[in-house]
C-alpha cells in the first residue's frame, strides 16, 4: 500500500519522505532490515531537505527498531545519515 501511494507522486515531497518513513517502520518490524534502511535513506534525505521534525521522529523509531541489525552495511549507513541530519539517536 505505502508503494503505491508513494508511487502516485501526488505528494509533496515533504508528505512522502514521511510516508516513506512510515513504509521503513512498517519494513522493519516485518523483519526486512536492509529493506528498511534503504527506504530510510531516501527519507532521511528528504526530511533534511524539507527540515521535517516529523519524519526524522519516524526514522529514530525506526533505528530503534533496526538495533539488533546495526552491524548490516544498509543500517550503518542509515545510521550515519540520521547522525549527520542532527536527530538525536539514543
Amino acid at each position: 500500500m505505502f508503494g503505491e501511494v508513494l508511487a502516485d507522486a501526488g505528494l509533496s515531497r515533504r508528505d512522502a519522505g514521511f510516508f516513506g518513513a512510515r513504509r521503513a517502520a512498517a519494513l522493519a518490524l516485518s523483519g526486512e532490515p536492509d529493506e528498511a534502511a534503504t527506504v530510510g535513506l531516501e527519507s532521511v534525505e528528504v526530511a533534511a531537505v524539507t527540515s521535517s521534525q516529523r519524519t526524522l521522529r519516524v526514522l529514530a523509531e525506526v533505528m530503534d527498531t533496526l538495533a539488533p541489525w546495526r552491524s548490516r552495511p544498509v543500517v550503518c549507513e542509515l545510521h550515519d545519515a540520521m547522525a549527520t541530519s542532527g536527530s538525536a539517536l539514543d
